[in-house]
């Protein structure tokens, strides 16, 4: 019986043997792993998960996002676009807006409050950038903050916009509440809001 088990076990040492030299052995049943391959990180799985609304026929969409961020975030920026207030941003919101292509202005301003009136409200910038569009694109515009706490504005590709949106909320346009703001530097009744010597106001 005793002989039985022994040519039992050297049959079994004997195959293992043979399996290992051609490569194979118990390693071969374990789930095989590239490690060549990369995962995707985090951000670019969320970003693929973000839905665009359906963009009307031979317009483009705009999505302009203010990320989260400390700095800045007692101000509210209005943003305008070809002269025209779109919407106030609060940090950590954004807002979409469908254009006819072409090449836009958009503008961004300060919203006066109680902890930057006057010469700290003066001191913040009041930047402006245009963007060509055509029929059916997408772009992102990613409102930042400048060194005085003002607004800062520059484009940003499809994945790092849709990354920011998916930690963002959801702000209605004026148009969307019903709000007819002024335009940009004018008053209610459409001219120029001017100080001493012609020099325009700051509209908050």
């Amino acid at each position: 019986m005793n002989r039985y088990y022994l040519a039992l076990a050297s049959s079994f040492l004997l195959t293992l043997a043979e399996s290992n030299a051609f490569g194979g052995g118990l390693s071969d049943l374990r789930p095989h792993q590239d490690k060549n391959i990369d995962k995707p990180t985090v951000k670019q799985e969320k970003a693929a998960q973000w839905k665009h609304p359906d963009i009307p026929r031979g317009q483009a969409l705009i999505y302009i996002v203010r990320p989260s961020r400390y700095s800045g975030s007692a101000n509210t920026y209005r943003i305008s676009i070809n002269g025209t207030p779109i919407a106030d941003l609060k940090t950590g919101f954004y807002f979409t807006h469908f254009i006819q292509p072409g090449v836009i202005r958009i503008s961004a301003m300060t919203r006066a409050n109680i902890l930057n009136f006057g010469l700290s409200l003066a001191m913040m910038g009041k930047p402006a950038m245009e963007l060509n569009t055509s029929k059916g694109e997408i772009h992102f515009i990613e409102v930042g903050v400048d060194f005085a706490g003002g607004p800062s504005l520059q484009v940003v590709d499809a994945s790092t916009g849709e990354s920011f949106l998916l930690k963002a909320k959801r702000t209605e346009t004026f148009e969307e509440a019903g709000i007819k703001p002024a335009p940009e530097n004018s008053t209610n009744d459409g001219k120029p809001k001017t100080g001493h010597g012609g020099v325009p106001y700051l509209r908050h």
